[in-house]
């Protein structure tokens, strides 16, 4: 006798997945800056430089004298020979008048009186040394330097994103079957 045998076919089901790639892109604008200098100030200020030269002494040495300084100086000597004059005249008023002490008084005061002093020459053309005055002042600079602080303004852009997701389809790729036969039998199970 024959057993019947039983004969089963499975299929299994599959499960299909497609995917796509994800997509992320940045874009990250540049900021928008804008810088100021504004510009330094520099003032200069300077004193200019003074030079005098003083040549009245030099000019007097060498006789060449203002008209007002030579009549004070000629003045001056008038008087002074003035009351030279009147000494000189009172003191041999006294010598003439004490005639009673003896002597010629007379004949000596006219001697005294005919001779003239020694005659005092000098070159007036050359000045004595450091006879002219310098004075120099020099000049005195003064400078001011100010500074500005740069301006800086600063406007940040935010980044821009664009994603893109990853599409997951998930479907069924296969069908599960299962397919039961029996042999040697009369038995159609297909029916």
């Amino acid at each position: 006798m024959q057993l019947p045998q039983i004969k089963i076919e499975s299929q299994q089901a599959q499960i299909g997945i497609q995917t796509s790639q994800s997509f992320l892109q940045i874009e990250q604008p540049q900021a928008e800056m804008q810088i100021r200098q504004p510009q330094p100030k520099l003032k200069i200020n300077k004193t200019p430089s003074k030079l005098t030269i003083d040549q009245t002494e030099a000019w007097a040495a060498m006789d060449i004298k203002p008209i007002l300084q030579r009549i004070r100086e000629e003045a001056a000597k008038g008087k002074q020979s003035w009351l030279q004059y009147i000494g000189e005249t009172a003191q041999q008023g006294d010598q003439m008048m004490k005639v009673e002490n003896g002597g010629n008084s007379i004949p000596r005061l006219a001697k005294v009186n005919s001779e003239n002093g020694p005659i005092e020459t000098n070159i007036g053309w050359v000045p004595p040394a450091f006879s002219v005055k310098f004075n120099y002042q020099p000049s005195k600079l003064h400078i001011n330097f100010e500074t500005s602080q740069a301006l800086i303004d600063v406007k940040p852009n935010q980044p821009k994103f664009h994603y893109i997701p990853t599409d997951i389809n998930i479907y069924l790729k296969q069908k599960n079957a299962l397919k039961i036969d029996f042999v040697g039998t009369n038995l159609d199970t297909r029916k």
